[in-house]
């Protein structure tokens, strides 16, 4: 085991990727301590989907020439926040670095296509670890087109694409008439894609995830961190009412806060604050879809029981910035325009995806500080990749070499 002292393991994040490491941790037999900064984490605003499909980095030549065409300005999903180009300049600067790297590209495509052939089988287990099995759905998704020609180019791409173990063929007739019926709109044509899957309800899985946690004797604390700091081979946290703690291990899975948190640490991560925007909605029970891609519309619908999530938008902008409530206009006019069943109000959200300019995770231990260890970066595929990312960590805390390769992840390869 890593250098434990009383076994004893603090993690600061209580997102899914934290949550799930905890989990894993104590399994493992350490006493474990989650400090949440707020209540509510990025993870809860999640589309609840199983990606196994994105094998492709988002960090790669075509996005790099093409991204201007999915501006928000120009009616697309992509935003940048312009009035604070110290945050996202040198972040670009580093993503078109990656983007136009073959080398980059190919390992980052099949170092995520490694950990994507382990997720459901590890989610799998973390379902039945907490004795949860029908919060995970291996139902598919299904994306669909209103646009003839956007339709044809985009399930040709999907058809010729490398989407590791999902699978995908062409959408037919009955399937197609099933959705319009749910719609207001007819799509002129869509995929079906097998073995990707979802979260029941997101919602009910964190809490579920933090009641098992609790009760085997996992300490969950709501407190502000103001900086993290080295103290003679320790961590230090310094806490919003200016005490202090020094501990011996330390798992930061702090998302979009990360990279900030560990700078007085001597670590560097170009981490930015990728924001994405959701409304969320009671249905009148009719609705019976699995997850459902409008890809010429740049979003998704989840049911998560009775309700309906609509979700969108990638947003890159400074941490603590102003939600821009054109978006969730936006979103709101989606739903409307396709009709999906509602009776109740619309409910916002937004939150902060975080993302590395290569559009891989971090996940490693600490070469400049002992005890200290790095689970964050997961950008969209931080619920996909959780569940098999708690069982890497427990491998590397615990001293175990972890069944995935994981040096495309090294927390020094910036």
């Amino acid at each position: 085991m890593a250098n434990m002292q009383n076994n004893e393991m603090v993690i600061v994040g209580g997102g899914i990727i934290g949550l799930l490491s905890a989990i894993h941790l104590q399994r493992a037999g350490l006493t474990v301590t989650i400090i949440q900064d707020q209540q509510f984490p990025a993870s809860y605003g999640n589309a609840g989907h199983i990606a196994i499909e994105q094998v492709m980095p988002l960090a790669n030549r075509e996005n790099a020439l093409t991204g201007y065409k999915r501006l928000f300005c120009m009616g697309g999903a992509l935003d940048i926040g312009w009035q604070y180009p110290h945050k996202w300049l040198p972040w670009f600067a580093n993503y078109l670095k990656a983007s136009f790297s073959e080398k980059q590209v190919n390992e980052g495509k099949e170092s995520i296509k490694s950990l994507l052939n382990h997720s459901v089988a590890s989610w799998e287990r973390l379902v039945n670890l907490i004795n949860q099995p029908d919060l995970l759905m291996i139902d598919g998704h299904y994306v669909i087109y209103h646009d003839k020609d956007k339709g044809e180019h985009g399930c040709n791409d999907w058809q010729n694409a490398d989407i590791g173990t999902a699978s995908v063929h062409s959408m037919d007739k009955q399937t197609l008439e099933r959705i319009s019926q749910q719609l207001s709109t007819q799509p002129v044509n869509g995929l079906c894609f097998e073995k990707t899957g979802q979260i029941k309800n997101v919602s009910t899985l964190l809490e579920v995830c933090k009641n098992h946690f609790i009760e085997h004797g996992g300490i969950f604390k709501y407190e502000h961190i103001t900086s993290i700091q080295p103290d003679n081979g320790q961590t230090k946290i310094i806490f919003g009412n200016n005490i202090a703690i020094s501990y011996q291990n330390v798992l930061i899975c702090a998302g979009a806060r990360s990279g900030e948190l560990l700078k007085k640490m001597g670590e560097y991560f170009p981490v930015i604050a990728e924001r994405g925007y959701h409304i969320e909605w009671e249905h009148d029970g009719s609705y019976d879809l699995p997850p459902l891609v409008f890809e010429d519309h740049s979003f998704i619908v989840t049911r998560f029981e009775n309700r309906l999530r609509l979700a969108s938008f990638v947003e890159f902008t400074k941490f603590s910035a102003k939600p821009d409530k054109r978006k969730w206009e936006k979103l709101e006019g989606y739903a409307n325009k396709f009709g999906f069943s509602r009776k109740s109000e619309f409910k916002r959200w937004v939150g902060s995806r975080p993302t590395l300019p290569d559009y891989r995770p971090v996940i490693g231990k600490s070469k400049k500080n002992p005890g200290l260890f790095f689970a964050f970066g997961h950008q969209h595929l931080g619920l996909t990749l959780a569940a098999i990312t708690g069982e890497i960590i427990t491998d590397l805390v615990t001293g175990k070499q972890p069944s995935v390769s994981i040096s495309a992840f090294r927390p020094d390869r910036f």
